[in-house]
This record gives structure tokens, sequence and C-alpha cells, in this order.
């Protein structure tokens, strides 16, 4: 079965809609209403080595009755069990309880160490007998097991048939899967994303026990677990997906940060591809508002019919074929639409404030440090990384700004001494292409020229313009070409010194046309600006800075195109030198021969973006980075964009797209970038995406998406992809569907869709021509075919799930 059947069958958010056509029935009811019930799985919490697992019915008053044992048996020193096949009445809800004797250990997640439990130490988790079959039943028991048991306990009517299935529905809708049906496991031994995601929250579990969270400070370690766990299922209702608060502490907000703690650990995690997106599912459901979907009072048949026919109304009211077009007639499709057109050739200027503003408080930085005698006419910031199409240089250098001093304000002669610069030439650098001619080189730059004027009391002046420049080189080089593209434009400023240093500053006036993003093509004819900023400068001399303000843009009839508000803004450095080939390297890489100044570390932006009939809010923020083993290479290594597209009418804004988009890369520090055999299973990093977000339109359901992927730089394809979709009406989940693609070691993908609330799961792989769309993991509702992409149910009756894709 190909991929694309699987989008089909999901429709998840973003992709086009189209329509099918469908059946539906009802499953039968067998006359016999008893079954034999085999059950297997593993305790945990840790692994829990020799404790005792049991099987109990639910007493009329919805209580587990503990005095009657169905079937009982030992786990085995890997948390193992299998019990005894017991007489059961099927759709009826079991209690399977763990308690712990003396002999009981559970292998501490955090530590590695066996701890004993007290004695009345127990965990739980709820079995439904299939309603038709025998197949065996699987139910590995955990803390999170408990969550769903406590809460069916503490329901109204206590565990009935209604509360457990609500019960278990909650936590699959909170973790993204059923963790009664994934195997429990270390971090290191997880093997795929659900179990890594699985094996994050239980050591999250673990390390809470460890470091006394949840107000759970006294008694060893085994007490304090005890603890934890009673605590969360404490703090846990039927009416929730996520645990509230016990003691005053909000318990699903604890456990965000202690499982952000968890794979912020590299001893936790040290030979394995978890990072924050391993948790990006279920961090943003606990964040929610953990509102739950009802799986309603349904056949097995009917709830997959509700399913399939759900998905295609939700994405036949937003999305259409053919993307966003004038013709469009999805409203999300409009939406988008609406916002493309209000955004064409309108380019937000945040690469231009930072490029060229920075380049004028370099030069302003030179000029201060070459007349106070502590730096050389010439300085240069950046790299060819930050210049688009730098690759073209191959081998070469090229800073992202350069400047120097010179001695009248056309920039053509350079000043020797102190007394003699008077003005500050420099170069920003945004467009590169580098060719070889008959016998040389020839090199182009698309750049913005500056000429600055240094002026009592740290104030200054400035004109610039877009230019083309070019240089060839044969036996030397020679510029050839210095094209202005339009007129110069100007402006002013001040500057605060701090023992000789810019310490705060001050600019009004215009800059030069920006250059389309990742072309040599002109977006605007200026852009004018108001901003302001602050600079700490510590005993390397690299500096943290602040700014703020507005930048807007105009066309060539000074129509205004957009305005760029800065709410706030910051970066910070690390200290770079060059090597023998002028190529940026760390400041203690063995190939470092004169320092360079420093290189972006982290920075920050709070914006607001708007064109007269669309608008973009959010915020970036670049918050970590790593150099490479050698020390030659320095990359972001966390970047995280949140924001919100609007459209804008006379009636006000209209939000149709929210969300917040990570990339975070592990492994750099031990990765080579200068290898000979670079990206090999032996010299690697791996780089994960996550996304949380919603769309939505007026009058429309709202569907939210999380989505979580990884790749190492050695691999063809991601390992894997995890993705939640929810449905939401009036703010209530209708549907709450996760996705699992898991790469196989022939390249291809197996891929698992659950629906939470009914509990239909579905399983395919490439080249399987049916699928089973099953019930509780067991029970067969319905088969797919690849072919017709029609889902046939056993009682004849069937559903279209060609959408046109």
């Amino acid at each position: 079965m190909q991929l694309k059947n699987l989008w089909a069958a999901l429709a998840v958010a973003g992709l086009s809609a189209a329509c099918g056509g469908g059946g539906g029935g009802g499953d039968s009811v067998p006359a016999d209403n008893g079954t034999s019930v085999s059950l297997a799985g593993v305790a945990a919490k840790g692994v829990l080595q020799f404790a005792v697992v049991s099987v109990h019915p639910v007493k009329a008053d919805g209580s587990a009755d503990l005095a009657t044992v169905l079937a009982t048996i030992p786990t085995n020193d890997k948390g193992e069990y299998t019990l005894p096949s017991f007489n059961a009445t099927r759709g009826t809800p079991y209690v399977v309880r763990v308690t712990s004797t003396t002999d009981t250990r559970e292998l501490d997640e955090v530590t590695g160490v066996p701890v004993a439990l007290p004695a009345d130490f127990a965990l739980r988790a709820l079995v439904v007998a299939p309603s038709t079959g025998s197949a065996p039943l699987t139910a590995y028991v955990s803390p999170f097991s408990e969550l769903a048991a406590a809460a069916a306990t503490k329901a109204t009517g206590g565990i009935t048939a209604a509360n457990a299935t609500q019960a278990l529905s909650n936590v699959r809708q909170l973790l993204g899967f059923d963790p009664t049906t994934v195997k429990p496991t270390t971090i290191q031994d997880a093997s795929g994303p659900e179990q890594q995601t699985f094996a994050v929250m239980l050591t999250a579990v673990s390390k809470l026990a460890n470091d006394s969270g949840l107000g759970c400070t006294t008694g060893d370690l085994g007490v304090r677990t005890q603890c934890v766990v009673q605590a969360l299922a404490s703090a846990t209702t039927i009416e929730s997906t996520k645990p509230g608060t016990v003691g005053g502490v909000d318990v699903a907000a604890t456990l965000v940060q202690t499982a952000q703690a968890v794979v912020a650990d590299p001893v936790l995690t040290a030979g394995t591809t978890v990072d924050a997106g391993t948790i990006n599912t279920v961090a943003t459901n606990l964040q929610g508002d953990g509102t739950p979907a009802t799986p309603g009072n349904l056949t097995a048949i009917n709830a997959a019919t509700a399913l399939f026919t759900g998905l295609r109304s939700d994405f036949q009211s937003l999305f259409s074929q053919g993307g966003a077009t004038s013709i469009a007639t999805g409203a999300a499709n409009q939406e988008a639409f609406k916002f493309r057109e209000a955004m064409d050739g309108v380019q937000a200027p945040a690469e231009l404030l930072v490029k060229d503003v920075g380049a004028i408080l370099t030069g302003l930085d030179m000029y201060n440090d070459y007349l106070a005698g502590r730096g050389p006419n010439g300085r240069n910031r950046g790299s060819a990384d930050e210049i688009a199409n730098g690759q073209s240089l191959g081998s070469g250098s090229m800073p992202a700004v350069s400047c120097q001093l010179y001695t009248t304000a056309v920039n053509d002669v350079l000043a020797t001494t102190p007394e003699e610069a008077r003005f500050i030439g420099c170069s920003a650098q945004y467009y590169v292409t580098r060719v070889a001619i008959n016998g040389g080189i020839e090199t182009t730059r698309w750049r913005h020229g500056f000429s600055i004027e240094p002026g009592a009391n740290g104030s200054f002046t400035y004109s610039t313009r877009p230019r083309r420049t070019v240089q060839t080189c044969t036996t030397t080089c020679t510029q050839t070409a210095n094209v202005a593209l339009l007129t110069s434009v100007t402006g002013a400023g001040s500057t605060t010194l701090t023992n000789g240093r810019i310490t705060a500053f001050s600019m009004q006036g215009d800059l030069a046309g920006a250059f389309k993003s990742g072309t040599n093509e002109l977006a605007n004819q200026k852009t004018t600006v108001d901003l302001t900023g602050t600079r700490t400068i510590d005993a390397q001399n690299m500096s943290s800075s602040t700014f703020s303000g507005t930048a807007k843009s105009y066309d060539a009839n000074a129509v205004l195109l957009g305005t760029l508000k800065v709410n706030s803004g910051s970066t910070s450095e690390i200290p770079v030198s060059w090597d023998a080939n002028d190529n940026l390297v760390a400041r203690n890489a063995p190939t470092a021969v004169d320092p360079a100044g420093g290189d972006l570390a982290t920075g920050s932006l709070d914006i607001l973006w708007t064109t007269p009939s669309a608008e973009f809010a959010g915020s970036f923020a670049l918050t970590d980075s790593s150099w490479d083993k050698s020390l030659t290479s320095h990359i972001p290594t966390k970047v995280t964009l949140s924001g919100s597209l609007r459209n804008i009418t006379d009636t006000g804004a209209t939000e149709f797209l929210t969300g917040t988009l990570t990339a975070a890369v592990t492994g750099y520090a031990n990765y080579t970038a200068n290898a000979v055999n670079a990206d090999t299973a032996a010299n690697f990093f791996t780089t994960s995406v996550s996304f949380a977000g919603s769309v939505t339109a007026p009058t429309r359901p709202k569907l939210e998406l999380t989505v979580n992927t990884a790749q190492g730089s050695h691999e063809d394809g991601p390992a894997s992809v995890t993705m939640q979709y929810r449905s939401l009406v009036a703010g209530t989940p209708k549907l709450v569907i996760g996705i699992v693609a898991t790469r196989q070691a022939d390249g291809s993908y197996t891929t698992k869709l659950t629906e939470a609330a009914s509990n239909l799961s579905m399983t395919w792989a490439k080249g399987a021509t049916e699928a089973d769309l099953l019930l509780n993991g067991t029970e067969v509702v319905a088969k797919l075919s690849s072919q017709t992409k029609v889902l046939t149910f056993t009682d004849g009756t069937f559903i279209s799930l060609d959408i046109g894709l």
C-alpha cells in the first residue's frame, strides 16, 4: 500500500480533501456473552521484578472486587507476566493489579539500580473483555495505566464500561498512544517513537521521585516513588485528559518540566535520538485545556463510520484541491489565498535590520577602536554561510559584513593614521556568485554599501544604497564594476560610549532597498527605521545586545508596503578567530591564527509584521549553538518560531493559522564537519523538527496538529514521523487521531493510525494490498483495500476513503 493512502485515510492538517462515498451498518450481537481471556504484559515503574499480578472483576458499586482473584502470577526479572486464562463477560471492564512483596524491586530509570518498594505499593490497569472473538489481550501496567484506573474509580458509578472507556480514551488522547499496548522500556532500549515517548515519561516519573517532586519529600526512594505515583493518580479525573493539582502543585506543568529536563539530560539520553521533539505531542496536550473527546455509545462499525465520515466532513469544510487560489472552495484555502495576496511582493525587513544595522555598528566600533589604538583599520563579521548563494564560493571565504576607514566620503582613499580616519565604509553582502572565466575567477556581489561619518559626542550620519560589484581575479584582482542599483538614502543616529565602546544607540532614517530573500532582485525602494538599543561588552570583547523599534518598507511610489514592529530583540556572541585560509574557527581551535571578533550565539525577536490587509505576530528564538568536533564549524542547534497568521478586514482581524515550529540539532559537538567521509554511520548529527499548531476559518471547525520527526545527517529520510490530529467543535474535541510512520530496513515505512476516543487502529506497510481496521487492537472491524481505497466492514457495508489525493 502506498503511503499516500495513509494520508488519504487521515487527511491530516494542510492536505486537500475531496469527496467520497459510503455506507454504514451495525454489529450483530453474539448470543454467547462469555469468553475466555488470556492476558500478558509487563509491569513497569521501571521494570517491576518479582511483583504479583492479579486480575479482578468489578463489583456492582463500580469498585474493584479485590477479594475475587480471577487469575494471578508473579512477574519475572524483566517485569513480564502471562496470566492463566480466565472466564470473562464480553464488553466488561476488569482490573489488573500489580502489588509488591518483600522480594519486589523496581529498576529505577534515573539511577539504574534496583529499589525496594513499600508493602502496600500497587499499580493498576483496566482491560475490557473483547466483544467478539477470543484474541489474547495485552496489558502493560505502569503509572500511566494507573491514571485511567484512578479516573474511572473516582467517576460517578465507578468502573463502569462507559467510565472505563472514557478513562482509557483520555490517557490515549494525552500520550498519543495506548500505554497498555506499548511495551515499557528504558530510554536506551526504546526502538520506536511511541516507545521513546513512553520511556521518557516513565523516566520523568522516576526523576520526580528522585528529585522529591510533587510534595514527595520524605522517606527513601521507594517511598517517594509510591508517593509520586499516588500524586499523579489523585490529580486525575475522568473530566480531563491531563492531571490537575495536588497540594497546590500544577501536576501537568510539573510533568512537562520534568520530561523536558529528561530529554535535555545527556546522561539519561546517551546513545539515543531522543530530544525535545520526542515529547512534542504529550507536552502540547499537558499544556492544553484538557478537554477530552467523548467515545460515545457506538458499535465498532458505527464508530469507524463516524471516524472517517467525520474526517471527510472536517476537511471538506476547510480544504479544497488546488491550493491557495482565487477559485478555491475550502474556507482555509480562501483565507490562505487572501493572506498570500496581501503579502505578495512584500518582504519583512528582519534580515535587513540585522545585517544593515549590524554593519553600521561594526563600523562605528572599528572607528572607536582604531582611534584609541585598540585595533587595525579593517573589520569583518560573519561568513559566507550568511550570504545567499554563498556555496558558490566553493572553498573560498567572504565575510557577511566588512568595514574600513577612509579619508573621503566616496570611500576611495584608506586612512593610515587615526587623524586621517574621517569616514567609515561598510559593505553588507546579500547575494554572491563566483564563476570561472578565461584564466581566472569572476566574483559578483549584490550588497548594501555604506558611507558613515562620525560626529561629535557619539553622533553619526550615513548614506547607503544597493550595489552590484564585480571583481575579476587572474594574476591580480581588479574591481571591474560597481553599479548603483538605486539612489542613495540617508539617516542619522547617536551612540553612548562606555570606556570607548558603544553601550547604547539610536538610529532614525532610511535603509536601502532590500533584496528579495535568497535572490539578487530588489524587493522594495527603501525601509524607514526608528530603532534604539543597548549593549554590554564582556572581558573577551563579546557583546550582548537588546533592541526595539519600527521599520516601514515602501515601494518606488512611496506607498507603504508593510510595517515591522520589533517589540523586543536580543543577540549574544561567542569569540571566533581566522585560520590561515581566512575561515572562521573557534578561538581555541588548533588552526586559529588571528582573532576575528564574535559570531552569533543566541538571538530573539518578538515582532508584529503588518500589511494593509494581513499580519504576522510572533517570536523567533535562537537559544543554542555548537561547534563541531574539529572546532571549524559553528551552527545554531535550537531555533523556535512561534506565531499567528491573520487576515485584516474592516471588521477586524481573522486568525486562521497559529503554531510553534522548533528545529533542534543534537550530536554536533561529536561530529567532524570537515572529515573526508562526513555524514556516515560513524560521523553524523541528528536534526529534529516539531510543530504544534492549529488551522481554522470563520464558522468552521478547528483542527489542531502536532508533528515530530528526526533525521540523521547520514540518512536518506527520517527514522520516524509522529503526529496527532484533533478536530474541535465549539472547543470540544470530536476526533483525536494519532499517526506513527516508522522507516524499515529497506527504506519503506510502516504506518499506524489510532483514534483515541474509539480505540480504533490500523497498521499497514508499503506493498500491502489491504490493512485491517481493529477495535481495541484485536477485533477486526473492517479491511481497507489499497487499490480501491474502500473500507469494507465485517457486516458487508463500506465507506470510500478516496479523497482525490
